[in-house]
């Protein structure tokens, strides 16, 4: 029964092929595609197409036009609206096909025609002067086509004239006095037998009423096309559904016939793994310690500036989620091992884990941090100890004692006698040149953010962008960041120039 429902299929196949036999057909996939009136020879029958209107396929799989009198030419595109078809020669030639070109006894017919006339000139002569043919000229003699009779008459006397002839053009050129032409684009053709073109605009599909009547008919329903591809998909469809029937089908059939003839068999087998199920015990269930909320929470957090910079061992992505960090984003800090990760990720990590997903170093409870890291997001104004007396630091160091009226009463009358406050005439600290620098020098190398304030930056840029171009009126966020981090960059090293040239020069202050 299988066999015969295969052997239907492949006869349905067969079926379905002879009924797409006129369906549209080409020689490769990015190659023209041909019907009525036009047939490929090889891939549809000559009831298929128009007599004249012969193509095929050559070894390189490109469509082929062969004239009666002319050779055969490349088809390069085919307009069934216009009843137009555009030719080209293999040999990259056409000037020299079209000197013998004999369009008798075919269907086809020149757009336009426009006499030209070959030159045969020196090369010294025309050399940089005129357009010359190419492939028809060589080292000595250059061979030029024009439809200026003027240029024609001032050559006479240095050129011979080859041929003057009618050459199909697409459109006629009417001011080409004085010029010659490459005549390099390609051979438009036309057909007006028969004419399809009323059926092809109406969207209809120009062909013969049946296999023996030569009428021309035109077809609104695309009785020609659409039925072949309708059974090709009726044919897809039977094989995609009928052989996994027929697969399925085959092995219930043996699966019953193992069920019928051997029941015993598969009763044993049940009777010795039924033991093997029951003596199976659960396995317990590993379940993996990590960190108490407490703990968790205590190790600090971060978020991330506009420069995207991490301090310690870090790269630009998440180890447990695989994402690349972006501004803004809340980061959590291992202290042990400076290990940086998105705040949810590593406190679900930590939940499970008590080591760090990166270097496994375990930063349990009971460790004593030497040290925290506490983030500086950006440069804020501290304000600095007040300076204390000796007086005061001597009280300070001295232990307590009970003041006394006459204890008070002396130290007024010796304030007194001093006359004004030595604070106010004692000098203002001054440090050592230099070390105010190398303060300030540490401060900045350990600050990850801009230098330059963001809106006077983005402001400078507006007014420069204004001045430049008034076509460029936005910028987005990314592209300022990075032209400020360049800028800032390119300042530094210059003053660090700056600053050697200075020293070479045994200077101490860098001036302009």
């Amino acid at each position: 029964m299988a066999i015969l429902e295969v052997l239907f299929l492949i006869k349905l196949l067969h079926f379905i092929n002879a009924a797409a036999d006129c369906s549209i057909s080409a020689c490769s996939v990015n190659e023209v595609s041909v019907r009525f009136p036009f047939h490929l020879e090889g891939q549809q029958p000559r009831n298929c197409g128009y007599p004249g209107f012969n193509l095929s396929c050559n070894n390189q799989s490109m469509t082929v036009l062969g004239l009666p009198h002319s050779g055969d030419f490349l088809v390069r595109a085919i307009n069934y609206l216009t009843q137009q078809i555009q030719l080209y020669d293999s040999d990259n030639c056409l000037p020299k096909r079209l000197l013998q070109l004999n369009l008798s006894s075919s269907p086809f017919a020149a757009v336009f025609h426009q006499n030209y006339t070959f030159l045969s000139c020196p090369t010294q002569l025309v050399k940089y002067r005129f357009a010359i043919i190419e492939c028809l000229s060589n080292s000595t003699v250059s061979v030029l086509a024009t439809s200026s009779t003027s240029l024609v008459k001032a050559m006479s006397s240095s050129c011979d004239v080859i041929s003057a002839l009618p050459i199909p053009v697409s459109w006629p050129v009417q001011y080409n006095e004085g010029f010659s032409s490459e005549l390099s684009g390609d051979l438009l053709l036309t057909w007006f037998s028969p004419d399809c073109e009323k059926c092809e605009s109406q969207g209809g599909t120009c062909g013969f009423h049946g296999n023996a009547s030569q009428e021309i008919g035109c077809s609104y329903n695309s009785k020609r096309g659409k039925p072949a591809s309708n059974l090709r998909v009726f044919g897809i469809l039977i094989l995609s559904i009928g052989i996994p029937v027929l697969v399925c089908a085959s092995g219930m059939a043996m699966s019953a016939y193992l069920m019928l003839w051997h029941p015993r068999g598969n009763q044993g087998n049940n009777t010795q793994r039924n033991p093997a199920t029951a003596t199976v015990s659960p396995q317990p269930t590993i379940l993996g310690m990590g960190l108490d909320e407490s703990t968790i929470e205590s190790f600090d957090k971060l978020v991330l500036g506009e420069s995207k910079r991490l301090p310690g061992p870090n790269g630009s992505t998440c180890a447990i989620c695989l994402s690349e960090y972006n501004s803004k984003d809340t980061l959590r800090i291992i202290p042990e091992c400076k290990h940086c990760f998105h705040a949810d990720c590593i406190d679900e990590w930590l939940r499970m884990n008590n080591t760090c997903p990166v270097c496994r170093k375990s930063p349990s409870p009971a460790h004593n941090f030497p040290f925290t890291y506490t983030p500086s997001m950006a440069r804020t104004k501290t304000q600095a100890a007040r300076k204390r007396s000796r007086s005061q630091r001597q009280s300070e160091a001295a232990p307590s004692t009970p003041r006394t009226p006459t204890s008070l009463r002396t130290r007024s009358k010796a304030n007194a006698q001093q006359g004004p406050s030595t604070q106010t005439q004692r000098k203002k600290h001054r440090f050592r040149p230099g070390t105010v620098a190398l303060r300030e020098i540490r401060k900045y190398q350990k600050t990850w953010t801009s230098l330059i304030p963001a809106a006077s930056f983005i402001r400078c840029v507006r007014m420069i962008t204004q001045e430049f171009s008034q076509e460029v009126n936005r910028w987005t966020a990314e592209a300022l960041v990075a032209i400020q981090e360049a800028a800032e960059d390119f300042l530094v090293h210059l003053f660090e120039d700056g600053m050697l040239c200075a020293i070479h020069a045994k200077r101490i202050t860098l001036s302009e």
